[in-house]
């Protein structure tokens, strides 16, 4: 597959691997569509539920412009990841960024479900607001993001009783097993696994927003199926990765 020489400059990868990758992320910053399209309508029912409906489409504008700057560094790396890449490991303006509007993603669904209550609101905007504190402090980045995404989870879940929203909580661990098999192996299409699980928040909480406003939320056994699979593939993952081999650098 040819580039144009102004592309094959910025993109590190070919063919099918490329198209690949691209397409994921090109996903990844369209899925917070969905969680707007099951606000919109389900207006009623939603801030029946809730303390602050538009705080969802806040969260949902926060998460695209959080893939956008994903997108940014991806293209400074050339999309061709290593541990030293701002993308992987390493930091940068455009990564701090991107972890940042996700960090306030979660902010907007908690302060959406129960932003009336100023003893929760406060902390987590303040934890929103210094998070750069955190990024900057190696590796503890992670304790913001995982606070507030287990409350966002925990908001949604008393807010519309689907346990769907659950099943968010393995996003992170088979998140974390597929970008370890990347950097591990540098076989680069793992790039495009890790985009798509990754950014699979947003459809949880949309189909839990659709099923709970018809009155027929998922049931137990469905969730509990999901999350066995979704457990298995956290186990499953590295050994089927082992062997991969890494992507070759374009000439």
């Amino acid at each position: 597959m040819s580039w144009p020489v102004s592309l094959s400059v910025q993109i590190g990868l070919r063919g099918p691997v490329a198209v690949w990758v691209l397409a994921a992320h090109a996903w990844a910053l369209l899925v917070p569509l969905a969680l707007i399209a099951a606000v919109f309508v389900n207006s009623e029912f939603v801030a029946s539920r809730t303390d602050f409906a538009w705080g969802f489409y806040v969260a949902a504008g926060v998460m695209m412009a959080g893939s956008a700057f994903e997108i940014a560094q991806n293209t400074i790396d050339r999309w061709y990841l290593t541990r030293e890449c701002a993308s992987a490991e390493g930091k940068s303006f455009c990564d701090l960024l991107f972890y940042w509007m996700i960090v306030a993603s979660q902010a907007a669904v908690i302060v959406a479900c129960y932003g009336s209550r100023l003893w929760l609101t406060l902390p987590v905007v303040l934890l929103t607001a210094i998070y750069p504190a955190f990024y900057m402090r190696a590796k503890l980045e992670i304790v913001p993001l995982a606070l507030l995404g287990t409350c966002s989870v925990i908001a949604l879940w008393f807010s519309f009783r689907d346990p769907l929203v659950l099943l968010q909580l393995m996003v992170t661990p088979l998140t974390a097993v597929f970008f370890a098999a990347l950097l591990r192996t540098g076989a680069q299409s793992l790039h495009g696994f890790t985009t798509l699980v990754a950014s699979s928040n947003g459809l949880f909480a949309a189909a839990a927003i659709f099923s709970s406003a018809d009155d027929e939320p998922a049931s137990w056994l469905l969730a509990s199926s999901c999350a066995v699979l979704l457990g298995a593939a956290i186990l499953a993952v590295p050994r089927l990765t082992r062997n991969l081999k890494a992507t070759p650098l374009p000439d």
